[in-house]
């Protein structure tokens, strides 16, 4: 999943972006985000990026033929934006764009136009306010509904957090606790076992299982989001343990 955007709207889809890997082990080889200007624009505005088109057309030419662009702009005009769902139309690959303008432009580039109207800005033009806030909510729900059907959580739980740091480390615990309603001890010496695997680790704790047993059923059952009901494979896991 490609997101393409410039200024607040670029930014934001990089935010989304970079919080994937420690919240559900999702890196840049499944969703990339593309500013205007590069990484520089990240810190400081890089003047005439958003109106390069092309620019925003070349990032097709290197897209697999099953990607996703979605592209981000308050304005629902953005010529770098535009650039690219154009492109990605021509080659037949499905478009998303996100706009706060009910009638915008780029929309006939989009197969989904997702289009909430926060309406005029307080400050009139500053599109970091309202537009950008609502802009935040649609991509935190596509990304995250997203990784819901791929099997990155159990239940309502993230079952592929990154510990990267001690408070990451404590949260695992008290997921594995959450999940299978087993004492914290017991949660994180299943942790210990699986080598910080959150995944083997519940299945463990909720099949009541070594965690060797756990790995294998693991492996029997790798997330698939065809998997109606267990894209996770969770569940079946642990039935299969059960049997």
């Amino acid at each position: 999943m490609h997101y393409v955007g410039a200024g607040t709207s670029g930014r934001l889809g990089v935010l989304d972006a970079v919080e994937l890997f420690p919240t559900y082990r999702v890196g840049g080889d499944v969703v990339i985000a593309h500013l205007a200007g590069g990484e520089a624009a990240m810190m400081r505005a890089v003047e005439g990026a958003e109106d390069d088109a092309q620019a925003g057309a070349a990032l097709v030419d290197e897209a697999g033929d099953d990607d996703l662009f979605v592209g981000i702009a308050a304005s629902g005009r953005t010529p770098f934006v535009r650039g690219a769902l154009e492109a990605a139309q021509a080659r037949g690959l499905p478009t998303v764009l996100v706009s706060n303008n009910p009638a915008a432009p780029v929309a006939e580039f989009a197969r989904v136009a997702i289009l909430p109207d926060t309406g005029p800005e307080v400050v009139t033009g500053s599109t970091r306010m309202k537009a950008a806030t609502a802009q935040k909510m649609v991509l935190n729900t596509l990304s995250t509904a997203t990784m819901i059907r791929l099997g990155k959580t159990y239940q309502n739980l993230m079952i592929n957090v990154v510990a990267t740091n001690e408070k990451l480390e404590r949260r695992m615990v008290q997921l594995v606790v959450q999940a299978a309603q087993v004492a914290e001890e017991r949660a994180a010496g299943l942790l210990r076992e699986a080598g910080g695997d959150l995944r083997v680790a519940v299945i463990a704790a909720l099949a009541g299982v070594e965690v060797s047993a756990a790995a294998q059923a693991a492996g029997q059952f790798p997330p698939d989001p065809q998997r109606l009901g267990d894209p996770a494979g969770v569940r079946s896991a642990v039935d299969s343990l059960a049997r």
